[in-house]
């Protein structure tokens, strides 16, 4: 599948772990066979909290502790991302949505070793 302006992508959400970091990985190469570029996602929000109000310092930022997480991970990546269009977001809100608003072509899922490759949902959310 292509972007809107034709190009086509993979989306790959990265929350800093070492699974996301594989499936990051794993994007590279695929883009590398196909000519794909890469838009690395990174979703951050404020913590929850139920029955008592906690108070969240100011001075922190979580959309920079995010936008941290992610610059480390794609620069990881290093030689093997030469040539590769590699882009980053940083977006406030839950991750599976904010995954999904991205992907116009290609979600990558690493899960237990495994890539999963799924095709964004069309159907309207409640």
């Amino acid at each position: 599948m292509t972007y809107q302006d034709g190009e086509h992508r993979i989306v790959v959400g990265v929350d800093g772990s070492a699974s996301s970091r594989a499936a990051l990985a794993w994007a590279v190469k695929q883009a590398r066979l196909t000519g794909a570029a890469i838009e690395a996602v990174i979703a951050w929000d404020y913590p929850a909290t139920y029955g008592y109000p906690i108070t969240v310092a100011s001075e922190v930022s979580y959309e920079d502790l995010a936008a941290k997480v992610l610059a480390e991970a794609v620069g990881e990546i290093g030689p093997l991302s030469e040539g590769i269009k590699i882009s980053s977001k940083v977006t406030e809100g839950y991750p599976a949505e904010v995954l999904l608003d991205a992907s116009v072509t290609d979600v990558v899922f690493r899960q237990h070793g495994i890539a999963l490759r799924s095709q964004p949902s069309l159907a309207p959310r409640s």
